[in-house]
């Protein structure tokens, strides 16, 4: 059988199971990304072995990861990032450290190796941007209060993870690490965000206009949405940086386009059909013969992670000035992983510093993080009445007292922010 025939009988495979799949789980109620879970579990290597060609379907998948970016990015409203950028830097600041510090902690008390316990660290503290970013989507969500919390929270996670994966790069290869990189790396993400989005909004938004005044053909209009989303994810890449990470500011800058919601419209089935592939393809890494031997190990990281998220991103949100449901979403909200941990996880296992049971272990988290986040994301009203019938008044009292201090702080930020706002117009116009 020819490559060509082999791809398609491997996607109307992977299509037809997924969608009975998932036409079973909508009707009852249940998260599709689930469904696409099970269904690469089951036909992937580890179980009745029917996909024959991997590498075509995670091609697939990279693609499904690009388009579900941009259009995250174009529903998304830049200006509603703006007020919570304090809190999304503060409390995606303090997740990252807080889950290195946990992870590594666990590693270590589980008898693993120093190296292994780093990676774990690293595994644990970053969610997973496309996962949360679908999630969202299909929760209706997207217009929430929390909404822009949590996306500017996976931003911080973002950065965070480049430098975490510069960092596993360098102890890959001690002898080209050093700090010089790390500065390098963090010099070059501003750049990257200096660079794009004032020149993108600059001039994309206009062009696209032009197109479907003087044009006036929605064909040609998509193809110059694709190219620039798919041009800005190589810029990104090319950079160190994510496909998906460029992808979504692709998005970020049509959105400010008056065609915008046209674009979302004619990508919405070609994204679709090509998210469905990632998230089967995600299933397919399993191996169940391994997690059946770690199975406890992956549920109580699971818990790890469900405990970490809540107390670091949740309280950091309520501390600076959301109400206690508010924060609960935005905690349980990020609490799937997905590609940076398995990126991280494969890398140390390629290179052979990993145990290869914790890369199984990570997928296996993985699974059921995803899993496990609608379900929790429901019960999030009981959940927070419980918690708040639980605690003291006496922690009460002192943690609203703390948030008082983190506002003020926040306030006096914000004042001293526009005094420097004539300068920041000006230098950007200048790098313009």
């Amino acid at each position: 059988m020819s490559l060509g025939v082999t791809v398609i009988q491997d996607l109307a495979i992977v299509l037809i199971l997924a969608f009975i799949a998932a036409a079973f789980f909508a009707r009852k109620n249940q998260p599709v990304i689930l469904s696409y879970l099970l269904v690469g579990a089951l036909i992937g290597p580890s179980a009745l072995k029917i996909i024959s060609n991997l590498e075509i379907i995670n091609l697939f998948a990279d693609l499904g990861i690009i388009l579900l970016m941009f259009s995250i990015g174009l529903e998304f409203n830049l200006n509603r990032l703006k007020p919570v950028g304090a809190v999304a830097v503060f409390a995606g600041g303090l997740e990252v450290l807080f889950m290195l510090g946990i992870g590594n902690t666990i590693g270590k008390i589980l008898g693993w190796s120093s190296t292994d316990s780093l990676f774990l660290g690293g595994i644990l503290a970053i969610s997973s941007t496309a996962i949360i970013a679908k999630f969202l989507k299909d929760m209706k969500s997207l217009n929430t209060e929390y909404a822009p919390i949590i996306i500017g929270i996976l931003i911080v996670q973002d950065i965070a993870a480049i430098i975490l994966l510069t960092f596993f790069g360098g102890v890959a290869s001690l002898t080209t690490f050093n700090l010089e990189n790390v500065i390098l790396t963090i010099f070059n993400i501003f750049l990257f965000f200096l660079i794009t989005l004032p020149i993108g909004i600059r001039f994309m938004p206009k062009i696209i206009s032009w197109i479907k005044l003087r044009i006036g053909s929605n064909e040609i209009l998509l193809l110059t949405s694709l190219g620039f989303c798919f041009s800005l994810a190589i810029f990104s890449n090319n950079r160190g940086f994510s496909l998906a990470l460029g992808a979504f500011m692709a998005g970020v800058i049509l959105a400010e386009a008056q065609n915008c919601y046209e674009i979302r419209g004619m990508i919405r089935p070609i994204r679709d059909m090509f998210t469905t592939i990632f998230f089967v393809s995600i299933g397919m890494l399993l191996d169940l013969v391994i997690l059946r031997d770690n199975f406890l190990i992956a549920l109580f990281l699971f818990f790890i992670i469900v405990f970490g998220r809540i107390l670091s991103c949740g309280l950091a949100t309520y501390l600076s000035g959301y109400g206690g449901r508010i924060s609960m979403y935005v905690g349980v909200g990020l609490i799937p992983l997905g590609e940076f941990s398995l990126i991280m996880a494969k890398q140390g296992y390629d290179t052979g510093l990993i145990n290869p049971a914790l890369y199984q272990i990570t997928i296996a988290t993985t699974i059921l993080s995803i899993a496990a986040t609608p379900f929790l994301f429901k019960s999030i009203p009981t959940l927070t009445k419980t918690i708040d019938r639980t605690i003291p008044r006496d922690i009460k009292n002192f943690i609203k007292y703390l948030a008082s201090w983190v506002i003020l702080a926040s306030r006096l930020l914000q004042f001293n922010t526009s005094v420097a706002k004539d300068f920041k117009d000006k230098f950007i116009d200048i790098v313009v």
